[in-house]
């Protein structure tokens, strides 16, 4: 709707002007009425209105010099002038500011509405050619990001489809503004202790932290790149000097603006991981691999929220030095045996083997998946219908760990649980034919019905299914089919007109007489009795 003021140091003509037009209808909204020049342009300037319907002579400013300073603020407001008289020097003066239309008093209703309906149209064009510009404009950006950020991609999972051999070619392809000069690659990933984050957290806290970086690192940097990836956010820098002094001393004032978000995020860290800082688009992808490294030593106890990668090619440890095969075995033979004691031995040896590296943080995460793969794959050698989480779970709940505790302690909770739900799903199993047994009873209990039908209604011998039932019930077969019966003869009688005989054979019995004796050995009533306690 388009803000209309009214202007006029008489204060009938703004009443005529008001009662005119059928503001509402026209869909304009008359926001003020004011009687002098001055205060006229300073609520213009602070207001801004899209239309202005003015007098030509006023008090303190008249309506041409007030014209002339809005639109110096604000082309675009539409003026309509009125005058009390014709003058040929106003009149040209008014359109060279830029006036909509020149009306002389008295005012007549077709004219100011036609002239309302054309500024309407030319507003309306005015703002769809802007939208449309907008939205071209937002393709092409929006269309010159996604190529962008399809590089990121492009290096996590295609790396032999880049040609990193010429720099101009490189930023043709990828929409960028690389330069000679130097190169890394961020991981910035948000964590909490102990809690996955929801999909609405994790994209509420990328965005954010998407946004801090945007305006801490871009004046610092040549060209800046960045995509979320699963839980993180991805960067490709492109800087003057090796050192990254700038691009660090951001990162580190940026950490205050990270501890704010724990009043949405409580418990929240985030850390970032810095690959190799490299003079070549060639060594992008190690550089990449180098920052997710980075990231898993977190766990290193040393609270570091800036984690630069550190090569070890010194250090030669292999999972396979530490969950050696005797270990692997021992795993594996406690968790056929379901022995919960023995996993937490066996886990609690592994720790004490992994801490002296906890610093290599891609290690440890190697050895606990060495171990989940175990688990994994042993269950389901145990039963196809177990069903277990794949292993990217695992991967995923490893982000909740800030610590080698955490690591062991979780991998001991996650071990017992699916311990417990195999048993249970075992019994569940050893159970489920008497279930349906029950339930066939509990649907045909009127049908005659006997030990021999039912067993091999569920594909057992007569004589295995009668002491399963019993063991599983604490009742015989055919007791239980008579409790079945009179519970549903109770309800017959109590809440119906039905004859006994009737009641009797719509529950399974056609000797009546048979009937009131189990009726009786099972309640202590005679049918008759039991029905009088309901009349």
């Amino acid at each position: 709707m388009l803000k209309v003021l009214i202007v006029d140091d008489e204060v009938k003509v703004c009443q005529l002007i008001l009662h005119l037009v059928d503001w509402e209808v026209m869909n304009l909204e008359v926001v003020d009425i004011l009687h002098d020049g001055q205060t006229a342009l300073e609520y213009i300037i602070e207001n801004k209105p899209d239309i202005v319907i003015s007098d030509i002579r006023m008090p303190n400013c008249d309506g041409l010099e007030m014209i002339k300073q809005a639109k110096g603020a604000y082309p675009d407001i539409s003026f309509i002038i009125i005058s009390g008289y014709s003058n040929f020097e106003y009149a040209q003066n008014a359109i060279h500011y830029g006036v909509q239309d020149y009306l002389l008093k008295p005012l007549r209703k077709e004219e100011l509405v036609n002239t309302l309906i054309k500024i309407k149209e030319k507003h309306y064009n005015i703002l769809e050619q802007q939208i449309e510009q907008n939205k071209w404009k937002s393709l092409a950006e929006s269309s010159s990001e996604k190529v962008k950020k399809s590089l990121i991609a492009d290096l996590i999972l295609n790396p032999e489809k880049i040609n990193l051999n010429n720099i101009e070619e490189f930023n043709k392809e990828y929409h960028t503004h690389f330069i000679e000069g130097y190169y890394t690659v961020l991981k910035i990933q948000p964590f909490i202790r102990g809690k996955r984050l929801s999909d609405e957290e994790r994209d509420m806290a990328l965005t954010k932290i998407q946004q801090m970086l945007k305006e801490r690192l871009t004046k610092y940097c040549q060209e800046i790149i960045f995509m979320e990836y699963e839980d993180s956010i991805i960067l490709i820098i492109n800087v003057n000097e090796p050192s990254l002094f700038e691009v660090k001393k951001q990162l580190k004032k940026m950490r205050l603006d990270i501890i704010n978000l724990k009043s949405i995020f409580r418990e929240l860290k985030v850390y970032i991981g810095i690959g190799s800082v490299i003079d070549n688009l060639k060594e992008l992808t190690s550089s990449l691999g180098q920052a997710q490294e980075a990231i898993f030593n977190r766990l290193s106890g040393q609270e570091k929220y800036i984690i630069e990668y550190q090569d070890r090619k010194e250090d030669k440890r292999e999972v396979s030095d530490i969950v050696d095969v005797q270990m692997k075995n021992d795993l594996r033979g406690n968790l056929e045996r379901f022995n919960p004691d023995g996993i937490s031995n066996i886990l609690q040896e592994l720790k004490i083997r992994v801490l002296p590296y906890s610093t290599n943080g891609k290690l440890v995460f190697d050895c606990y998946m060495e171990v989940i793969g175990i688990i994994v794959y042993g269950f389901k050698d145990f039963s196809s219908e177990f069903v277990i989480p794949p292993v990217s779970y695992y991967e995923k709940l490893y982000e909740t760990y800030f610590s080698p505790d955490d690591v062991f302690n979780g991998l001991e909770k996650e071990i017992n649980e699916l311990l417990e739900r195999y048993r249970e799903s075992i019994k569940l199993a050893e159970t489920k034919p008497i279930r349906l047994a029950k339930q066939y009873i509990n649907d045909n209990y009127n049908l005659a019905l006997s030990l021999e039908s039912i067993s091999a209604q569920i594909g057992f011998n007569p004589a295995y299914f009668s002491s399963l039932f019993k063991k599983e019930t604490g009742k015989n077969f055919m007791e239980y089919v008579m409790e079945i019966r009179v519970q549903n003869a109770k309800n017959f009688l109590a809440s119906t007109n039905r004859s006994l005989i009737d009641i009797s054979t719509e529950v399974g019995y056609s000797d009546f007489k048979y009937f009131s004796k189990v009726f009786k050995r099972i309640t202590g009533l005679t049918p008759s009795e039991y029905r009088k306690l309901y009349r």
